[in-house]
């Protein structure tokens, strides 16, 4: 086991009382592991006694390694000033409720938590990621270049990463199946009632693909199936629709299953020999399993495209329940388009401009846990430039920097205000300027109330980050954002530009992972402890709340009202709990 940088050990018991864990307290058999909920750092004492703790199969310091895992990665550098949706926001003192996570490179809301799973020296795809059928969580994304840039040569492996406390922490990345060919992303399906994962995704197979005369982005679509939880897999099967046998095109939004058992998987054709390139939207649907296919709205040409673009591609369907269902698509025309069956996806609406701005990047669409409500990641921004123009790449690239959600809870007929929710803060170095803004591609499940995201940020690193469901009615709108600028110096006290802790010197405007700096207040507080966010001017809870909190952050709380007693400072050499700035 590696061992963290030593530093002090500061445990919350499930009693709620914030106290001090030495190795000794840890090792007193009346304190078992499990009534300690969190793990924030060790001294030397401590760590010893965890590399033991690991012989023994007790992992409760699992999220005291994922911590000390995420700092061992060097911070990206970070841009002074992030700009969100035209609002300069200072990096380096958010206004409240924004907060600077160093270790991300975003700009994100207080609710959103994140981790980097993994940096490449290459480039990252896209990622997903799907619960196992025995609750693992199961991340794939292909490591190296597009199999669009090859000329059929294997350009990308397809990388997997496993995580068994609920993405606390995760496994290495490791090569999911070996092929000799490059893969585009991974579409996960697991059918309902089965323990079976299918892995659906664009096959350039030698052979089977050509990367001339335009075509490189069209190949084969199939899918490989995982008997054992995701940890091998069969080889390929080919999808050859019974109405367009010789079907190819390219694969990589999340597909559904209708109550039906009926499948829907997206496909676009691509024609990269004109300029600007061409594309049309399909759907390969399957009533049986995968065992026939049909390809929607016809056989090749016929396909949908935006009115005056002769573009849509990347379509995301989506079961709504009860025969119907709503499909997705990526245009340059500045929004979503959306259409809708009722009819289990046999015949469509024709696809038309929702009211999601969005530049041309795929759709972010997820169902939240009721059954009833959608959430539409989106960029909320499009380019000033003209569709075709000779630097409207690298202007659309540039738009890909902000997420905002929207939500509906009619079958994505309407949808409600944009609201923010995080931005890239990472200086813009990368060689290929148009990786620098990279935040779409946005993946997510949710489990127990809470929503798990994964994002290929900047092609270079994949990163995991939460926010519980009920937090994203509660995200800002741009005039809250606006308001929270305007308010934000007069807000703020003056800080220290370093602090002091254990031998380290924190920076207030960057705070390590796991530490928040409230400017308004002048103190840095590890959040996740205190189970409950410090606002000033708000009626203090009483302390039988604050301790019973601990899975609500909601709360509010008045360090100037409030009795403090859970707040006092730890009696120990490294510092507190409550850092005052």
């Amino acid at each position: 086991m590696q061992r963290p940088e030593p530093f002090q050990v500061a445990c919350l018991p499930t009693s709620g009382h914030i106290s001090h864990a030495s190795a000794s307290e840890l090792k007193d058999p009346s304190k078992p592991a499990a009534s300690y909920r969190q793990v924030i750092c060790i001294d030397q004492a401590t760590c010893d006694f965890a590399a033991r703790l690991e012989d023994m199969n007790q992992i409760f310091f699992a999220p005291l390694l994922a911590i000390a895992a995420a700092h061992a990665l060097e911070p990206l550098p970070l841009m002074d000033v992030v700009v969100v949706n035209g609002i300069e926001i200072s990096a380096k003192s958010p206004p409240k409720g924004l907060v600077l996570d160093k270790h991300t490179g975003l700009l994100t809301v207080e609710a959103v938590q994140g981790r980097v799973v993994h940096r490449t020296q290459t480039r990252i795809l896209e990622t997903r990621a799907t619960i196992t059928p025995r609750g693992d969580y199961l991340l794939m994304f292909p490591e190296g270049d597009h199999y669009a840039k090859s000329k059929g040569e294997k350009i990308n492996s397809m990388m997997a990463c496993r995580s068994t406390d609920k993405g606390k922490t995760w496994s290495k990345p490791a090569v999911a199946y070996d092929i000799p060919y490059g893969q585009h992303g991974f579409i996960p399906l697991t059918p309902r009632g089965t323990q079976t994962i299918h892995c659906f995704g664009t096959q350039p197979v030698p052979g089977k693909w050509t990367w001339e005369d335009g075509k490189r982005e069209n190949a084969p679509i199939g899918w490989r199936t995982s008997e054992d939880d995701g940890h091998t897999w069969s080889d390929v099967r080919l999808i050859e629709p019974v109405n367009d046998p010789g079907f190819m095109g390219m694969s990589v939004m999340r597909m559904t299953e209708t109550d039906a058992g009926t499948w829907l998987l997206g496909s676009h054709l691509a024609d990269w020999s004109v300029k600007p390139f061409t594309t049309r939207q399909y759907l390969l649907r399957s009533e049986d399993k995968g065992k026939t296919w049909s390809v929607l709205p016809g056989a090749r040409p016929k396909g949908w495209q935006a009115a005056g673009f002769n573009r849509m591609d990347e379509g995301r369907p989506l079961n709504l329940g009860g025969g119907k269902v709503l499909f997705m698509s990526r245009t340059p025309q500045g929004h979503l388009f959306t259409a809708w069956s009722q009819d289990d996806g046999k015949t469509w609406t024709d696809p038309a401009p929702s009211t999601l701005v969005h530049p041309d990047a795929p759709p972010m669409l997820f169902p939240l846990s009721d059954g009833k409500t959608l959430v539409a990641f989106h960029h909320n921004k499009v380019p000033v430039t003209n569709h075709g123009d000779l630097n409207d790449h690298s202007e659309l690239m540039r738009m890909r920097s902000e997420i905002w959600a929207s939500l509906s809870t009619d079958e994505g007929r309407t949808w409600s205000e944009p609201r923010f929710m995080l931005a890239n803060a990472v200086a813009p170095v990368h060689k290929v300027s148009g990786f620098n803004s990279q935040c779409s591609y946005l993946d997510a499940f949710t489990e127990d109330g809470v929503m798990h995201l994964f994002m290929p940020h900047r092609w270079q690193q994949v990163l995991h980050l939460t926010i519980k469901e009920s937090a994203l009615k509660t995200l800002p709108t741009k005039a809250q954002l606006l308001a929270k600028q305007a308010g934000s110096e007069s807000a703020s006290v003056p800080l220290m530009e370093t602090f002091p802790l254990a031998g380290r010197e924190l920076n207030p405007a960057a705070p390590p992972l796991g530490l928040k700096t409230y400017s308004d207040l002048g103190l840095m507080i590890e959040e996740s402890i205190l189970g409950y966010e410090l606002t000033a001017g708000q009626p203090a809870p009483p302390p039988a709340a604050a301790a019973a909190s601990d899975t609500d952050t909601t709360g509010r709380m008045d360090p100037g009202a409030a009795d403090l007693s859970v707040l006092t400072p730890l009696e120990t050499t490294g510092g507190s709990l409550v850092f005052p700035l």
